[in-house]
């Protein structure tokens, strides 16, 4: 096995083992359950999935990806200048941004193909702080 493999842990675990690897941040989509995540200042954060009527899940994961790093890049912790930065993200900030990529992620699933909710979309629910 490769140091970073993850085979028999569980998603927290797996998060964990990967953040020990090096990166900043880590995060494990777990479909129906939400997120798993874990943060060299947050510690590990988990989010739930939002309940939706599910009528297709192509993009799904794409949507969450995608908010996610429009949360972080929102934040100003994107690329080698803001390292530092996203290291000491805390379990609040870390819980926001998953927020908004399991809604992102929830919203796709509930229209027909590959069709991500736009940032007003987002916000226009009411689920966002």
């Amino acid at each position: 096995m490769w140091p970073g493999s993850i085979r028999g842990l569980q998603p927290a675990a797996a998060a964990q083992r990967w953040l020990d690897l090096g990166p900043s941040l880590v995060a494990v989509t777990l479909g129906p359950d939400g997120v798993v995540s874990a943060g060299r200042g947050a510690g590990a954060v988990r989010r739930p999935a939002v309940p939706v009527a599910v009528v297709d899940t192509v993009g799904a994961g794409d949507a969450f990806m995608s908010a996610l790093i429009a949360g972080l890049a929102g934040r100003r912790l994107l690329g080698a200048a803001h390292r530092d930065r996203l290291a000491v993200l805390g379990n609040d900030g870390l819980s926001d941004v998953l927020a908004q990529a399991v809604l992102a992620a929830a919203l796709t699933c509930a229209r027909a193909g590959a069709d991500p909710p736009t940032a007003d979309e987002l916000t226009a629910t009411g689920r966002l702080r």
